[in-house]
């Protein structure tokens, strides 16, 4: 029985595969000619592939003007942190085409690895067809395709997360390791470090991911100050690599119809993109409540409680700063913790409302309306397109919110007790 399961779930990933690669192979980007029908591995030509190559040719990446001219991008590079070009180093050994056909297998791998993660971080059964089973899932969502497709660094980053969060308490160098990955792009790892310092307590592990993290963009950042010709010259390739990325359609708060926090969703409400103290001020109150909640969570141990922290952690690092659709591959292990009912508190968390935050964390998972081919066809601000554009922010919102209200409750003394049926939970109710 388990070995066809195992079949199984192998078969289904092979067709899914091969058609994520047949449409893969129709829309993928031609070198030398960034198209914008051409769409496929874009992000890993401007994000991955070309700064890369240009770090390693003595060039400054951030430097929007520069880039553009020397290499045939499309989009500005966003400001990741510089330790991005020597995880990514060995991609610019080849060609631009050889290189997207290595990464996107590679990210097919990551893929795998993500799930093995989230289920055993989850506290379930790993095995072969889980992980298969798993990893279909997560490449038939909209968040798992469009990392695969466009070629983003997302798997890494929740790779990173993943074993950082998991591994903090009990082996802090192999947790600041991952912290160092997932740092890599700091709108997720740096509220990552933040959680986990100040909300969970976990000093060890937050500092040596900090340390090495700090390391690595030293050994970089060296080599990219005299490409840029000095400090100045360098600070200001950052401002306009920022300002360049912020100007972008799928940037912006408001024209965007991929983001998922907050800021978009106000953005909704205004009918403009809120101003950046707006935007950091919201950011900062869903931090430093999360933060609350986190603090209120570190007495309970139960495995239900440690599911809860760790769905709040996600959907506060989503929520509370810039993200994109594909950046809810996040979510994976919150989702298995609640399909598999590990999720909650004793005598808190009712059935009905574990399967509503589930259905919540699955809208933008399967929100295939949010897609350029049905968004463009819209226009912008009418009620169809705010619906739409509204509808992934507003489920995450309301997961977290959700998250925060039972992080703030008392449990019941007896963590089994949220095991036991609804009869005596209305006897021994803890409100």
């Amino acid at each position: 029985m388990i070995r066809a399961q195992t079949v199984m779930a192998g078969a289904a990933l092979a067709l899914l595969l091969g058609a994520l690669a047949y449409r893969a192979v129709t829309y993928v980007n031609l070198p030398g000619r960034p198209e914008a029908a051409r769409w496929v591995l874009q992000d890993f030509r401007d994000a991955v592939y070309y700064p890369t190559v240009a770090f390693f040719d003595g060039r400054n990446p951030y430097d929007q003007t520069a880039q553009a001219r020397e290499y045939p991008v499309g989009q500005p590079f966003p400001l990741y942190l510089p330790l991005t070009f020597l995880l990514h180093a060995p991609f610019a050994l080849f060609s631009h085409a050889d290189a997207g056909a290595a990464y996107f297998v590679v990210t097919i791998a990551l893929s795998m690895a993500l799930a093995a993660l989230a289920i055993n971080g989850a506290g379930v059964a790993l095995t072969a067809a889980t992980v298969l089973w798993l990893t279909t899932a997560l490449l038939v969502t909209r968040p798992g395709q469009m990392n695969l497709l466009l070629g983003q660094v997302t798997a890494q980053v929740t790779i990173g997360a993943y074993v950082a969060l998991r591994w903090a308490r009990v082996r802090p160098l192999r947790a600041g390791l991952g912290l160092t990955l997932s740092v890599l792009k700091p709108t997720s790892g740096v509220l990552l470090a933040v959680l986990m310092l100040f909300g969970r307590g976990d000093v060890a592990a937050v500092l040596t991911g900090a340390a090495i993290a700090l390391v690595l963009c030293l050994v970089t950042l060296v080599p990219l100050l005299h490409a840029a010709g000095g400090v100045g010259a360098f600070a200001a390739s950052l401002g306009s690599s920022a300002a360049a990325f912020s100007a972008e359609r799928a940037s912006n708060a408001w024209t965007t119809f991929t983001r998922v926090d907050a800021t978009a969703l106000l953005a909704r409400v205004l009918g403009h993109a809120p101003g950046g103290w707006v935007e950091l001020a919201l950011g900062l109150t869903v931090v430093c409540a999360a933060v609350v909640g986190l603090r209120r969570l570190r007495d309970d141990r139960s495995a239900p409680s440690a599911q809860l922290g760790i769905g709040l952690v996600c959907l506060t690092v989503l929520v509370a700063a810039y993200h994109q659709t594909y950046d809810t591959l996040l979510l994976a292990q919150p989702a298995v913790s609640l399909v598999m009912g590990r999720w909650g508190r004793a005598m808190v968390a009712p059935p009905a409302l574990r399967w509503s935050v589930l259905a919540l964390i699955a809208v933008p998972a399967l929100n295939y309306l949010a897609t350029n081919t049905v968004v463009t066809r819209l226009n912008v601000g009418s009620p169809a397109w705010l619906a739409i554009t509204a509808a992934n922010p507003a489920a995450l919102l309301a997961a977290w919110a959700v998250h925060l209200g039972l992080a703030w409750r008392t449990p019941c003394a007896d963590p089994s007790s949220h095991y036991r049926t609804r009869r005596a939970s209305r006897d021994h109710s803890c409100s």
